[in-house]
């Protein structure tokens, strides 16, 4: 299954005006512009579809498209508008491959009336072919908030900053839901921005990068004939750099930034970057790009700064042996058999399918001579990162009694943050602490700091490789994480 989400403009009104068509039918060509003109200078949101104020221009225009515009020189007009000529040319460049089309619109009436216009020509003109269906609802008349459409852009529109940037903010929002794969789900999006507003390009530009979607387009809408051709913009070598976003996830939560001080260093580096707005502590639309890309990322795995977190430790720890265990070892993998649950494998039996394995990685691991040991797991100290924290010991907690059966004596959870911040115990935290209460099994928290400069705003990943970390001990005072 293919989705192809497109955007929708005016193409499909504005190609109608054009004069080789009033040519073409001569004294028989049936006007929009007085109705079109009206709405245009008016500019009325999407919910005004239904005012009484605009019924008779909608219904004249609905009239004189569909009577002169839909079928043009005795053929359906499968160059009506920008979006149908494309959604056409993407579907076709895919003949055996089902395709449903999402239309987007702006929060503008014309946008609207457009999107369902469009709909109906497929539903009346595209019953055959691997377009099974074309999806637009008008929202209701009271459209107070974005969660109330998954078609219709709330407040995306030129009539001001504010509703233009929260307009965007609102796009990332419905894109991020139309885009999102279910369990188990094949299925592959393009992003269609061959129609409206041209200032919405470089947002879904961006989009598509982060979240490797193709984008296509005909650079010409304007074009009525067949040949103007269907343009591909794949992924460029580019992207966020998450390992350091990791970080600053917690901070771009807005329930968060309300409750941070006005002198808080975070908010000045955040401010600078453009991630959020500082005076309204709101994350502005880089930020809400950035924030749904490590949303993203973080399912996905393990940074590349994760990565180098994990050697440093593993240096640390062979510097100054831990206790009285011997070297260190790194990513211990065992593939748990889900169908013959007390079975693993030291590789992938099933393809890494998910209902039949599951991987189960010891970042880094001590063993005493007598075969006893202790199992590092090294995170961000980061609110989403604690929740995979949760799971992942749990799971490897189960692993081990199940099935493993190694005699762990220790469980430590290594966390590093930047250095300006303050790290101490919380209910996440807490929470991981008492999946080892009556296990026998001792945990034990350390940390180690990420070095920062907050006059460039920058990582100082020279002192960070160059220097061996120091790991702390996390034992606050009467905590039962240390017994």
């Amino acid at each position: 299954m293919m989705k192809i989400i497109a955007t929708v403009g005016t193409s499909l009104f504005n190609n109608y005006k054009a004069e080789a068509v009033r040519y073409h039918y001569g004294s028989d060509y049936q006007s929009i512009d007085a109705a079109l003109s009206r709405i245009e200078k008016e500019n009325p949101v999407a919910a005004e579809v239904y005012s009484d104020s605009y019924k008779h221009y909608i219904k004249s225009i609905q009239e004189k498209i569909t009577d002169f515009w839909f079928e043009y020189k005795n053929r359906p007009n499968e160059e009506a508008s920008a979006e149908i000529k494309s959604i056409l040319k993407i579907a076709a460049e895919s003949r055996n491959v089902q395709v449903e089309v999402h239309l987007l619109a702006t929060d503008t009436l014309l946008s609207v009336l457009a999107a369902e216009m469009i709909r109906f020509w497929f539903e009346q003109y595209q019953k055959s072919g691997n377009i099974k269906a074309v999806l637009f609802q008008r929202i209701q008349p009271a459209f107070d908030k974005q969660q109330d459409s998954d078609y219709i852009i709330k407040n995306l529109r030129m009539s001001n900053q504010t509703d233009y940037e929260e307009g965007f903010l609102n796009l990332i929002s419905v894109l991020n839901k139309v885009c999102k794969k279910e369990k188990g789900e094949e299925k592959d999006f393009i992003l269609n921005i061959t129609g409206g507003y041209k200032a919405i390009v470089p947002i879904m530009t961006l989009y598509g990068q982060l979240k490797k979607i193709e984008l296509r387009y005909i650079h010409d809408e304007s074009d009525l004939g067949a040949t103007a051709p269907l343009l591909s913009l794949g992924n460029l070598p580019i992207n966020f750099d998450w390992s350091v976003g990791e970080l600053y996830a917690d901070y771009l939560e807005e329930d968060v930034l309300h409750t941070l001080p006005d002198d808080n260093a975070i908010l000045d580096v955040l401010s600078k970057y453009k991630l959020i707005d500082k005076t309204n502590r709101k994350r502005t639309v880089l930020g809400s790009l950035l924030y749904s890309y490590i949303d993203l990322k973080m399912l996905e795995g393990k940074s590349s700064f994760g990565y180098f977190a994990e050697y440093k430790v593993f240096e640390a720890f062979i510097l100054a042996p831990y206790k009285d265990y011997g070297i260190p070892r790194r990513g211990d993998e065992y593939w748990w058999n889900l169908i013959e649950k007390d079975k693993y494998h030291l590789e992938p039996i099933f393809n890494r399918d998910k209902v039949k394995e599951t991987r189960i990685e010891i970042d880094i691991s001590l063993s005493k001579s007598d075969g006893s040991q202790v199992w590092c797991e090294v995170k961000p100290f980061s609110k989403p990162k604690l929740r995979d924290a949760y799971g992942q010991l749990r799971d490897k907690l189960h692993f081990n009694k199940e099935v493993l059966k190694a005699e762990l004596k220790e469980m430590v959870l290594i966390l590093y943050k930047f250095d300006f911040e303050t790290i101490q115990l919380n209910q996440q935290l807490t929470n991981i602490a008492r999946l080892f209460e009556g296990t026998g099994i001792l945990f034990s928290i350390l940390y180690f700091d990420i070095p920062v400069s907050l006059e460039s705003e920058k990582l100082q990943y020279k002192s960070f490789f160059e220097k061996p970390i120091e790991l702390k001990p996390l034992n606050p005072a009467n905590s039962h994480l240390t017994s």
